[in-house]
């Protein structure tokens, strides 16, 4: 019997677990900027080890896709991803975070296109770490009081555990909305 497996951070495949992961951290960065943000729209999770999303601010559109795999990122690979990316997003300055091994050919590449190419290594404790650090610097930037750094993994660790929570459909959110929303999920998701 083929069990599936959970659809969350915790209980998530290693390469979901850490494109989650990334996706948290990013969204909770745009969270951060409130009214400055224009828009953002959130593209649902496909089949695919990727999250997808557009947003809007003052110096024009972005478009960004993270993916992450246990193996690694091929040249030809990413050219198609790219294509891809820069096909369905005109005009907009693209982002594409790789979370994972990149082959040698792409080491020194930092732009394909108009895409840039972000590579981080694939390693969920410091990507945990770093989760924890953007849920305190949100904190502070929603003014709200700060915990100490192992509660703040805590939250950061169940709120990327729920992939629901920002990708489960097509979404747009105004900017103060999309903060107020965050404000809400970290307030809601403080260990007691």
């Amino acid at each position: 019997m083929t069990m599936k497996p959970e659809s969350g951070a915790e209980g998530a495949p290693e390469p979901s677990r850490a494109f989650l992961i990334e996706a948290f951290v990013r969204l909770l960065t745009l969270a951060s900027l409130g009214s400055s943000l224009d828009g953002i729209l959130l593209e649902p999770l496909g089949a695919k080890d990727c999250f997808n999303y557009w947003c809007m601010d003052e110096t024009g559109a972005h478009a960004v896709e993270i993916r992450s795999t246990r193996s690694m990122f091929s040249k030809p690979q990413v050219e198609t991803i790219v294509a891809q990316m820069e096909a369905g997003h005109p005009g907009a300055d693209c982002t594409l975070v790789l979370v994972g091994t990149v082959h040698p050919r792409l080491e020194k590449t930092n732009m394909i296109g108009r895409t840039v190419l972000e590579k981080k290594p694939f390693d969920l404790s410091a990507m945990l770490e770093e989760a924890g650090q953007s849920i305190a610097a949100f904190r502070r930037s929603a003014g709200l009081p700060v915990s100490p750094a192992a509660e703040e993994a805590l939250v950061a660790q169940a709120l990327a555990g729920q992939p629901g929570l920002f990708c489960a459909g097509f979404r747009s959110y105004a900017g103060a909305a999309f903060h107020e929303l965050w404000r809400q999920g970290v307030l809601a998701a403080n260990p007691q």
